[in-house]
């Protein structure tokens, strides 16, 4: 078994988590808890939890990520995800961190704006250099952190606005650019695995890596990014959207992400 396939269920099953937890929300006065599970072929493969309050111009989003099913027995790991800043100044004033642990190995990203605009970034340990090559300062200035960049996105008036923008995401090891595209409306059908049921909006995300992403394996060329298909719904009024389900292809296999419980917290 090579490394590789293995290492592309992963990057594709967290990629659809950093869309989850970031969460497509309207402004909101109260703070909503939503569960999701994202299954690989069917099967079971990581567990999300994401605390969402986005109040005014204001957000601050927490999300805590696990591995499970069968991927918790290949390579286990866990994520938490904390950011909190402004929507309408995305590239001042924000801070966003990460700690994750992977088969027993730790790392944290910190990355934190100053009212000028000034990025401090701490991420340790530092990535390897035969991973992936080091962002050009000048993109690393350009991009926002996703928590940051979604909440941006999530802060437009209507579902076809937020789906009608590119996103320049840095997250403190590569910097892509998100394009989302509006599809519209779309009616999904609830099953055990995904309790959603009724009206929703279909989006479709893309991205590009400019720079930071995982060098070429000598197992063969990578495959293009995936095409990322997202359904977003009312969820607690006129005002508040959140995602009931995502799916992307892999090269192996379809993943999915279905939001499986909401809830308004204090």
């Amino acid at each position: 078994m090579t490394t590789k396939p293995l290492a592309t269920v992963r990057r594709g099953i967290l990629a659809g988590g950093a869309i989850m937890a970031a969460t497509l929300a309207e402004p909101a006065t109260a703070a909503t808890e939503l569960d999701y599970v994202a299954y690989y072929g069917g099967l079971e493969a990581v567990r999300v939890t994401a605390r969402v309050d986005i109040t005014g111009a204001r957000y601050h989003i927490t999300s805590d990520a696990r591995s499970s099913g069968f991927l918790d027995w290949m390579f286990p790991f866990q994520a938490r995800v904390d950011g909190h800043g402004a929507t309408d100044r995305p590239w001042r004033a924000n801070q966003y961190n990460q700690t994750s642990v992977y088969r027993g190995d730790r790392r944290r990203i910190s990355l934190a704006r100053a009212a000028d605009g000034a990025l401090e970034e701490d991420v340790r340990p530092p990535v390897p250099i035969e991973d992936r090559d080091p962002v050009p300062p000048a993109l690393r200035r350009t991009g926002v952190n996703p928590l940051a960049a979604l909440a941006m996105a999530a802060s437009k008036p209507a579902v076809a606005e937020a789906c009608a923008t590119t996103l320049p995401i840095y997250n403190g090891k590569a910097r892509t650019d998100w394009t989302l595209r509006y599809l519209g409306p779309a009616t999904l059908k609830g099953s055990r695995h995904a309790p959603f049921d009724g009206a929703a909006e279909r989006c479709l995300l893309t991205y590009e890596v400019l720079a930071g992403g995982y060098k070429k394996s000598w197992f063969g060329e990578d495959q293009p990014p995936p095409e990322v298909e997202i359904w977003v719904a009312k969820a607690a009024g006129p005002d508040f959207w959140v995602p009931v389900r995502l799916r992307l292809e892999t090269e192996l296999a379809t993943i999915f992400w279905h939001l499986t419980d909401w809830r308004q917290v204090p």
